[in-house]
């Protein structure tokens, strides 16, 4: 279980988060959608640490992650885009994020599988340049 107490944080004037209380029930999958600059990347950011709330409080199982650092474990987050080094292969990612989760546990590679990744591991991540259909 997550929390959000009251979450506030500002960067210079521009107030960004603005007294954010959300409760989140273990095992659920969520999805933060909104326009540009209403704060969803600063949120997630205060959640993984990365960014710190000029006050409120973020409770993880009951405890305040302030100073904490082990709880991202275990807890799982997606971007919207991922962004890796271009010279990197897919299959260095995958290591690179296995390495950076750490534990012991060997992956379950069925999607992986599924969707026939072991003919893409030595492929470079170049980003894709298209353009999105304009709506």
């Amino acid at each position: 279980m997550i929390e959000f107490i009251n979450i506030q944080k500002s960067f210079g004037k521009f107030q960004v988060l603005k007294g954010i209380d959300l409760h989140l029930s273990q095992q659920e999958c969520i999805a933060l959608i909104g326009p540009n600059g209403c704060g969803k990347t600063t949120l997630i950011k205060s959640l993984l640490g990365m960014v710190l709330p000029d006050s409120g409080q973020i409770v993880f199982q009951g405890k305040s992650i302030r100073g904490e650092y082990d709880y991202r474990h275990a807890i799982g987050y997606m971007p919207q885009i991922g962004r890796y080094p271009d010279n990197m292969t897919i299959a260095q990612v995958i290591d690179m994020i296995q390495d950076i989760r750490g534990g012991t546990e060997r992956p379950d590679y069925t999607l992986y599988d599924q969707f026939g990744l072991q003919n893409l591991a030595t492929k470079r991540c170049i980003p894709c340049q298209e353009e999105l259909p304009k709506r």
